[in-house]
């Protein structure tokens, strides 16, 4: 597969209002501020997952529209977490086993349950109305997998990944997820803080800057790198 994001975003400083702020808060004359990012890459099959970690504000979430944009232009089956909307209302009143049918010989959901873990009795049992946020999110993360077309390979972007966890256990659960998805007909486009997960795995990782630290001066305007 061929990534390639181009994003290039400008905000005018529109009023003298507007620049005088600026100017009062970091001593800067500006008259706009830029955005731009280009990413033109070969992905191998083997990539799994494409994580993409930066601040609030870094254009996470910019790029993850035009990676969907993408995908769907190229006929490509993409499941998107955000369009989850109607989950906690639809299984609020069932547990993990009613939710995937869960036997005894299930080893493939089990193991995945495992690796995000939530293969505790007490969590499997709980109506997922009663699961912290944390453990519904992380989930909403199995139940997209699972709901996957296995027929062709299914893209599935997750904004905010394990942003409710902290890094230790992210990298744990992310490492767990890669080993599981070998083999699988899966992709998962990521987006996160956590930047601990940046080189952990087999993964492509882009570090996105912190556009406030990253700004320089040109011709009296702000221009992010």
């Amino acid at each position: 597969m061929k990534l390639q994001v181009n994003i290039k975003y400008e905000q005018k400083m529109y009023t003298k209002e507007e620049g005088k702020i600026i100017k009062d808060i970091f001593g800067l004359n500006a008259t706009s501020i830029y955005f731009n990012l280009n990413i033109n890459e070969e992905i191998d099959e083997k990539h799994k997952i494409i994580n993409f970690t930066g601040i609030s504000g870094s254009g996470k979430t910019l790029i993850k529209e035009q990676i969907k944009e993408q995908l769907v232009s190229e006929n490509k089956e993409v499941l998107d977490f955000d369009d989850l909307v109607e989950f906690d209302d639809k299984f609020a009143d069932i547990n993990i086993l009613e939710l995937f049918n869960i036997k005894k010989s299930d080893d493939d959901i089990l193991k995945i349950l495992g690796s995000f873990g939530l293969f505790e009795m007490r969590i499997l049992l709980s109506k997922i109305s009663l699961l912290s946020q944390g453990q519904k999110t992380r989930l909403k993360y199995i139940y997209m997998i699972f709901n996957s077309n296995s027929n062709q390979q299914t893209n599935i972007l997750i904004d905010e990944f394990l942003t409710f966890v902290d890094s230790t256990t992210a990298i744990s659960f992310s490492r767990g997820i890669e080993k599981y998805l070998k083999g699988k007909n899966i992709r998962l486009f990521t987006f996160g803080v956590n930047s601990q997960l940046v080189g952990q795995f087999e993964s492509i990782s882009y570090q996105l800057g912190n556009s406030s630290i990253n700004a320089i001066i040109e011709n009296g305007e702000i221009r992010y790198k």
